[in-house]
């Protein structure tokens, strides 16, 4: 172990910390004092292990989804339809493509009486149970191109100091248990750094790896690693972006259960789950009692005090559902503008369909993400499809 190459980036304490555990170590071994283990290296991810609720789905831990569709792609809109990402669970965020499918991310285990009951029905209820065994992310998804991504800031170094980081992403695949074949052969998961650009939208690939489950069985474990990523240069912001290859049969799933970034010469990933903050991501209802005829052209709302430092349609999303007595309808074709310093409703088609007529109470959200909700991944200029 070398004292000096692995002291950690970040705070005195933190250094002090680490240097007191190796002189402790240190005298354990030469004069018989107790000694204590060298400490694991900071992750600078947060909710590494894919915790709390999904912005999108409230307060349900137990069904937690995010789902959206960017079809009519307005820019200047902060409808869920006109955007290509959504805030996801606390310090992540899920991004898809312009597409007629929505991107949808589910975390396991999924225990929605509704869901499992529709599960069961289709694969039977010993293989439900093994699923709901499990914890993740689902990342694989078919016909539709989608990552989640997580921003991350590059520590303040000192002369000298090195810059490179690590990063392992753990992976579980279910492998024989839905398809009743071995798996393996089409679940090709990529994970990727990427430096952003003063919008934090990406602007090149620093580093990526693409790996898949080639071992057969009921569950498969796997990891993606990346090792001594140079981040030198001006940029202070990069994204870490796990994403899978675009498929039109999935003959199993992937989840993402774990993930790991830190600085040093470390080659052992820290494992101890990091935390967040209850403000990462937030679920905002600006009016849940909107009668009928009153949701027309120029209904207006005051913006929320929010830290946006990327600016409103970085960190907001809306949406808008009128209900009706047998279901609700999205709204899809009403766009949510800016307006001297305002939220307003504009656009509207007026038809059945749309929630303009008909609708017993309707409903407009917004959706906060403290990190910006997209960073154009798909957009970027060397982005290039998983082979």
């Amino acid at each position: 172990m070398s004292v000096l190459t692995d002291l950690p980036i970040g705070s005195t304490r933190r250094r002090l910390e680490y240097l007191a555990g190796a002189i402790d170590t240190l005298a354990g071994g030469v004069g018989g004092g107790t000694g204590t283990p060298t400490p694991e290296p900071v992750n600078y991810l947060k909710n590494s292990h894919f915790y709390g609720d999904f912005a999108i789905s409230g307060s349900n831990t137990d069904a937690m989804d995010v789902s959206f569709r960017a079809q009519n792609v307005n820019p200047n809109s902060l409808h869920l339809a006109s955007h290509i990402a959504a805030p996801s669970m606390p310090a992540w965020g899920v991004e898809g493509v312009v597409s007629d499918k929505p991107a949808r991310m589910e975390l396991l285990p999924n225990n929605d009486p509704f869901d499992r009951e529709l599960a069961e029905q289709f694969y039977g209820p010993e293989l439900v149970a093994q699923i709901l065994a499990h914890r993740g992310l689902q990342i694989t998804s078919q016909s539709k191109r989608q990552c989640v991504f997580q921003i991350f800031r590059r520590p303040a170094l000192l002369r000298n100091e090195r810059s490179q980081c690590n990063a392992v992403v753990n992976f579980c695949s279910t492998g024989a248990l839905l398809s009743g074949e071995g798996g393996g052969e089409d679940e090709k998961v990529r994970v990727s750094i990427v430096r952003l650009d003063a919008n934090f939208k990406a602007a090149a690939t620093i580093a990526t790896v693409t790996v898949q489950p080639l071992a057969q069985g009921t569950f498969v474990d796997f990891d993606a690693q990346l090792s001594n990523v140079d981040l030198i240069g001006p940029d202070n912001y990069f994204a870490l972006v796990i994403d899978a290859a675009l498929l039109e049969n999935a003959t199993s799933n992937v989840w993402v259960v774990s993930a790991a970034l830190w600085f040093g010469d470390s080659q052992s990933p820290p494992t101890t789950p990091t935390t967040y903050d209850s403000d990462d991501v937030l679920a905002l209802p600006l009016s849940t009692t909107i009668a009928p005829g009153e949701l027309v052209d120029g209904l207006s709302f005051d913006i929320p005090l929010l830290h946006m430092p990327a600016g409103y349609h970085n960190h907001l999303v809306a949406g808008i559902a009128a209900y009706v007595p047998v279901g609700h309808s999205n709204c899809t074709d009403i766009n949510v503008m800016i307006e001297n310093n305002k939220i307003v409703l504009r656009d509207f088609i007026i038809g059945s369909g749309h929630g303009a007529n008909g609708y017993t109470h309707a409903e407009v959200h917004l959706y906060y993400s403290r990190q910006p909700n997209n960073i154009r991944f798909f957009s970027m200029p060397d982005y290039v499809d998983i082979t």
